[in-house]
């Protein structure tokens, strides 16, 4: 990943539901999900609005209570890893650096008033894959539904 790539949600491959602080990530095509705490949320939110690293680290520092070293080694290992997972891809372009939904005006918050950051985790499931990768609206056929997709190897 280069200093000014934009970093999207592999949309291809994934999708994503935000409940509360957390968010839940499915992988169609593995059939891992995985879980974001408050923190990995809120970086998850920052690259459905595509921005670079860089931008997510300055976003974070503005708006967290700890270490700006700290801060930035612990947010871009969890890029890495979200990368490795192939959530998101990172892509040449122009980022969009503006305050993405919910998270609007907290960088001008009292230091008092800052949360005290906690590193990001991703946690990862495998014991649905199975489930998961059913296709019961799809693949029908004498035995009945759902049916493992053809072309999806076994976990």
């Amino acid at each position: 990943m280069s200093a000014s790539s934009i970093l999207r949600v592999n949309r291809s491959k994934v999708v994503s539901e935000l409940f509360d602080d957390e968010v839940v990530i499915i992988d169609m095509v593995s059939g891992n999900y995985f879980s974001l705490d408050t923190v990995g949320a809120e970086i998850w939110t920052l690259i459905q609005n595509d921005a670079t690293a860089e931008g997510i680290v300055r976003k974070l520092t503005q708006i967290y209570e700890g270490d700006p070293s700290i801060i930035d080694t612990s947010v871009r290992q969890f890029l890495e890893r979200i990368q490795a997972e192939q959530l998101v891809i990172a892509v040449d372009g122009e980022a969009c650096e503006s305050n993405p939904p919910g998270l609007a005006g907290e960088e001008h918050a009292p230091s008092s008033e800052r949360k005290v950051f906690r590193p990001p985790t991703l946690s990862k499931f495998t014991d649905m894959q199975e489930l998961l990768l059913l296709d019961p609206i799809h693949d029908v056929d004498e035995t009945g539904w759902p049916a493992p997709a053809p072309d999806r190897p076994k976990p």
